[in-house]
């Protein structure tokens, strides 16, 4: 699966598409459905509506986004606050394991210095594929720092 790629700016505080010549930076992994997943906030998006009219209301699985950026910004250094991340890091990926692009989702949290809030998240992908593997230091602020493990080819990418 090929998307346009997010990159980190640190410098701006934000990812941003790169354009390149005569095209847009690529990505060849999942990063960029988990960033957008995790960041848009849940239930924000135009196109989170009923995908059948008869079935009333979107199931979990049909809302884009996560209730990370209203957990973040409410956070108290608790161990509950750790445990809602994981929840929404679990939930808003959810998507990815009943689309069949993932087998499963881990999501570790845990506090760091300076109000940062660091997330691990592990993609399984599949038994003979390497896990995306992603940590984000995010606090009430938002996105902070991410780091990328995908595969042999791009071992450990940091933005």
């Amino acid at each position: 699966m090929i998307d346009i790629a997010l990159v980190w700016n640190r410098a701006a505080g934000r990812c941003e598409i790169v354009p390149i010549p005569g095209d847009l930076l690529a990505d060849e992994t999942l990063l960029t459905s988990v960033l957008l997943s995790l960041f848009t906030e849940r239930g924000s998006w135009w196109g989170d509506m009923p995908i059948d009219a008869s079935a009333g209301a979107a199931g979990p699985d049909d809302i884009l986004g996560s209730d990370l950026t209203r957990i973040l910004r409410n956070a108290n250094q608790v161990p509950q606050t750790l445990l809602d991340v994981q929840a929404a890091v679990k939930l808003c990926l959810q998507w990815l394991i009943t689309d069949g692009l993932a087998r499963d989702i881990q999501a570790v949290a845990k506090f760091g210095p300076r109000g940062v809030i660091v997330i691990s998240i592990a993609v399984i992908i599949s038994p003979s594929q390497p896990p995306l593997l992603i940590q984000l230091g995010a606090n009430a602020d938002g996105l902070q720092s991410v780091q990328v493990t995908d595969s042999a080819r791009n071992p450990q990418i940091s933005f």
